[in-house]
């Protein structure tokens, strides 16, 4: 599966309920055992078996500088951030999958963004982080 944006966080977006650049995003890095891509309709992480990053040294980073670039050519709007560093992470029980950006504002945090990895990634103990590409983290369709 690809990355994605969760079907309901998009609609929290579209009706004004959830803001990009203003609620306070968090990310979890994901390991291989992770439904993630499997529920793009999941509304809380408690719908998502999670299978987060036990490696050493792991933290969950705030999304920082969270902005909204309006691409008229497209018919898309752009959603960025600064990159995501998760620390000098080990080795975990098994390779990380990808990265779930949820919406940390309210209780029951939403999930918002799945990246997922073109290939599960074994860390090794360097400072690993994620960032976007020229397109953003993400696109939502207008």
């Amino acid at each position: 599966m690809a990355s994605f944006v969760f079907h309901h966080w998009q609609a929290q977006v579209q009706a004004g309920a959830k803001l990009w650049g203003t609620d306070t995003f968090k990310a979890k890095l994901l390991m291989t055992n992770t439904t993630a891509a499997a529920v793009p309709d999941a509304a809380t992480l408690a719908e998502i078996t999670l299978d987060e990053c036990d490696g050493a040294n792991y933290t969950v980073p705030t999304v920082g500088t969270p902005t909204v670039t309006d691409d008229d050519a497209g018919n898309s709007v752009q959603l960025h951030a600064a990159a995501m560093a998760f620390g000098s992470v080990g080795a975990g029980t098994r390779a990380s999958k990808g990265v779930l950006i949820y919406d940390d504002t309210d209780a029951g945090d939403m999930p918002a963004i799945w990246i997922e990895f073109a290939a599960p990634i074994t860390h090794d103990g360097t400072a690993f982080s994620v960032e976007e590409n020229a397109a953003g983290l993400a696109k939502l369709a207008c």
